[in-house]
């Protein structure tokens, strides 16, 4: 799982808002990555449930699932979750315009020809 800069800030926003002030339990990952970072997996409890901090990251589109990682106990799930920050366009997959706002064009559209009307259509002059 990797945080792309992209979303730098608004994953750690909500990074912090879910674990700040809050005990955590650290899983123990596959040790290391290339970069000499431990890998762990952040587990959060919320009354009798809890909930894994990387997949809800992953989930709200603040993370993307590494490919390169040799971490692979959760990897299906982090799949799952990815493909649904993506279909529901979250975090990284927000589109650039919102749908509701019209995009500006970026030129102007081409004037229209002064062609001759053509024979037989209303706007032909006798």
């Amino acid at each position: 799982m990797r945080a792309p800069a992209a979303v730098g800030q608004r994953a750690k926003t909500a990074n912090r808002a879910l674990v700040a002030g809050k005990a955590v339990m650290l899983e123990k990952g596959s040790g290391a990555d290339t970069s000499s970072r431990l890998l762990r997996y952040v587990w959060l409890q919320r009354g009798p449930s809890w909930t894994l901090v990387n997949l809800e990251l992953v989930r709200r589109g603040f993370a993307t699932t590494a490919t390169n990682s040799s971490d692979k106990k959760y990897a299906g799930l982090y799949r799952a979750a990815e493909r649904h920050a993506r279909a529901a366009h979250l975090g990284l997959w927000e589109p650039k315009t919102k749908p509701n706002e019209k995009a500006k064009p970026t030129q102007k559209p081409p004037k229209a020809s002064r062609a001759p009307a053509a024979e037989g259509h209303p706007s032909a002059q006798p």
